[in-house]
């Protein structure tokens, strides 16, 4: 934790304490992942037709934008050089288990045993 605290990954509670023994909640994974991924949404450049959640519905939450981020694919514009997004288009959603099953099946061994390149 200290070390992507020094990296500015994580910046721990408004109060800069950190709660490793506390369970983390979606919101925060939502938050790290889209930090790591250095990926800032701005509430206010996010695509009307996006996919909207009920239980998070209110954009005044600190989490609102960060939750949108992860779970809308789309294209963007950084704003000003920075990690700010802007988005230019959503994407359409992939079935990912379809796509894994078709790259498997053409990726596979005939012969299960032996190593391929």
């Amino acid at each position: 934790m200290e070390k992507l605290a020094s990296h500015g990954l994580i910046n721990g509670y408004p109060d800069g304490s950190f709660k490793p023994n506390q369970v983390i909640t979606r919101a925060e994974a939502a938050t790290l992942v889209n930090s790591i991924l250095e990926r800032t949404p701005h509430k206010e450049r996010l695509l009307d037709d996006m996919k909207r959640w009920p239980d998070n519905a209110d954009s005044n939450e600190w989490y609102y934008a960060q939750i949108q981020e992860a779970t809308n694919s789309h294209e963007y514009e950084r704003t000003n050089k920075s990690y700010r997004e802007t988005w230019t288009k959503l994407l359409s959603v992939r079935d990912w288990v379809a796509l894994e099953k078709e790259w498997s099946s053409s990726n596979s061994s005939s012969n299960p045993g032996s190593v391929t390149k």
